[in-house]
């Protein structure tokens, strides 16, 4: 799977020098190798031009917290976050992000029934992203 997320990514290096969205939502695992390898690229490819995450899901959100240089200084956009209600139904909401506000609700409604579902993770663990973000920011 390595040399798969290397040839994926080297040809965008040839790409015009514009603002480029990266959508995450789809990603469900990723392994070590393949983030050394992605932060090798984001270091290239995001030093020459503005580059935005967009619906991160839960994986990419945790491999964020857990290294900063994933997303390097790229702004995140939107996170995917996982919830679960009362019934059992599992749910996932995408969550806009606005630069300076870290979302603290823990409670969204379930899109199968008419009960509150509560998020798998608390806000001020699955957004520390956002807080390492702006102290990052304000150096």
């Amino acid at each position: 799977m390595r040399e798969a997320l290397v040839d994926i990514v080297q040809p965008l290096l040839d790409l015009p020098v514009v603002p480029v969205t990266l959508d995450f939502e789809r990603v469900d695992s990723i392994n070590s190798l393949a983030i050394a390898d992605w932060v090798a690229f984001l270091r290239k490819f995001a030093t020459s031009r503005p580059v935005n995450f967009a619906r991160c899901s839960p994986v990419i959100v945790s491999t964020m917290n857990l290294i900063s240089s994933f997303a390097g200084r790229c702004e995140v956009e939107s996170v995917v976050r996982h919830y679960v209600c009362g019934a059992g139904h599992r749910t996932a909401a995408i969550i806009e992000l606005v630069p300076g506000n870290i979302p603290d609700s823990d409670e969204a409604p379930c899109s199968n029934c008419s009960l509150v579902a509560r998020a798998e993770q608390p806000a001020e663990e699955y957004f520390q992203f956002l807080t390492r973000n702006e102290t990052k920011q304000a150096r």
